[in-house]
């Protein structure tokens, strides 16, 4: 009864949030690009400011774009010579605290990644070379034993597998099914809640969304989601309803289908369809756009050549909002804070624009009538990034003025697992790091107190 009250407070004390409204101003960070198709965001040379990683689809190119803290955008090619580059994630692969690449090859039916040094020269290692039209990879610690290892679709050869590593960045294919009729979208997540890493994909050929059930020791069960997803092409999961479950979106590239399925927390979904008229979606991310607290989507129409965001308005609505029209064979959309300032922007690229571009979230808050006559916090919590994360995370706190303040995270059970921070937060912003090494993957409350202020935020881990 103890931790069901500790709980309920936790939730009570959660913040009223101020409409918002976004004003998405573009700006260009490449142009002449050869068929950009896959984007990823992260500190890649470890200055502090956001880079981009990029896959080069018809020019063959694994790319990062270097940030000089202002936004201003270098080019640097790591691979000229990565045939039909597909899909790709920044992640610190071998262990080391530098920001590594990792990549496929869907003509070269190859997955690699490319080791940093530390001074941002990239050596590149195959994970595997006969891996038929690979499509989509992702890193996580499947096996939970502390290392990276790497997950991956291969479209013709119908084939899911993950690939161990054992420590050493020596990775060893353990297939999890052969027989799924053109998986294209793969994403590692628990999302059964039981602590450990399970998958989720999306097959193109079968309109199959699936996820497969990890018992524990890595033998994977397979559980349908839907079996009518027109053209399940890309697929991505957190925590939509703010219940502590984790749900899925996805999207059918062949329906124009943008969806999402609300676990029950008994992975029994539901779909809520939030646009079946999104011209040929190629991809869908989860993240909170407006800083609200609550998980909004954002999507790419490839044939309609545009991008949007859902947001997320409660209790299962959500609002379409575009981001851009005319932006030819849109290709991908992440969200990640480019310019450093607490909200979240969204990286993009155009196949026939030869673009990769970025929206700047120029983000207008208004405070709301309070009948109490309450003034503003003396500091809030702006954002928590990234969100979901893996293991690392940075809580970005705004003071009015400098003010003592207490930051602890709590589990859904209301146990207090982590002191983040305790001492005086100076006027201004504030970054704090959150490292969840030695917490279990799941969501977690941050919470925010002084003398006289609390403020909640949710954060979700992932290993």
């Amino acid at each position: 009864m103890k931790k069901i009250l500790i709980f309920s407070t936790i939730l009570l004390i959660l913040p009223a949030v101020a409409a918002a409204q976004i004003n998405w101003i573009e700006h260009t960070v490449a142009s002449s690009v050869s068929g950009p198709y896959a984007l990823d965001g992260g500190d890649i040379d470890g200055d502090g400011d956001t880079d981009i990683a990029c896959a080069v689809s018809t020019a063959d190119q694994v790319i990062w774009y270097e940030n000089d803290g202002s936004q201003n955008f270098s080019t640097h090619l790591i691979d000229g010579y990565f045939n039909g580059a597909r899909s790709i994630m920044i992640v610190d692969l071998d262990g080391d605290d530098d920001q590594d690449i990792l990549c496929c090859a869907r003509f070269d039916d190859d997955v690699a990644w490319y080791e940093n040094d530390g001074s941002q020269n990239f050596a590149k290692h195959y994970i595997a070379t006969d891996f038929g039209d690979a499509h989509c990879v992702y890193a996580a610690d499947i096996d939970s034993d502390g290392d990276m290892d790497v997950v991956g679709a291969a479209r013709s050869d119908d084939k899911i597998s993950w690939w161990q590593n054992d420590g050493n960045e020596n990775f060893a294919e353990r297939v999890i099914y052969q027989g799924v009729d053109g998986p294209c979208g793969i994403y590692a997540i628990d999302l059964d809640g039981d602590g450990d890493i399970d998958i989720l994909s999306a097959a193109i050929n079968s309109d199959d969304l699936a996820w497969w059930e990890n018992d524990g020791q890595e033998n994977f069960i397979y559980r349908n989601i839907d079996f009518d997803l027109g053209g399940a092409f890309y697929v991505h999961a957190g925590d939509l309803y703010g219940d502590g479950d984790i749900d899925v979106a996805a999207i059918g590239i062949s329906s124009d289908r943008v969806s999402i399925y609300e676990n029950d927390g008994s992975q029994n979904f539901t779909e809520i369809n939030l646009d079946s008229n999104f011209d040929g979606p190629l991809t869908v991310l989860i993240n909170d756009i407006n800083s609200d607290g609550g998980n909004d989507i954002v999507a790419t129409a490839f044939y309609g050549g545009q991008v949007a965001w859902y947001e997320n308005l409660g209790g299962g609505s959500f609002q379409k909002q575009v981001i851009r029209s005319g932006y030819d064979r849109a290709t991908a959309a992440v969200p990640v804070d480019v310019d450093g300032d607490g909200h979240m922007d969204v990286i993009g690229s155009s196949y026939d624009l030869h673009l990769v571009s970025w929206w700047e979230n120029g983000t207008i808050t208004g405070i709301e009538d309070d009948p109490a006559g309450r003034i503003p916090n003396k500091a809030w919590i702006s954002s928590i990034y990234p969100n979901p994360f893996n293991n690392n995370s940075a809580i970005r706190i705004e003071a009015v003025t400098e003010t003592d303040a207490r930051i602890v995270a709590y589990d859904l059970l209301g146990k207090q697992v982590s002191t983040v921070f305790e001492g005086k937060l100076k006027s201004g912003l504030n970054i704090l790091d959150i490292n969840g090494s030695n917490l279990a993957s799941g969501t977690y409350f941050i919470i925010l107190k002084g003398s006289d202020f609390s403020e909640s935020r949710k954060m979700t881990l992932m290993k």
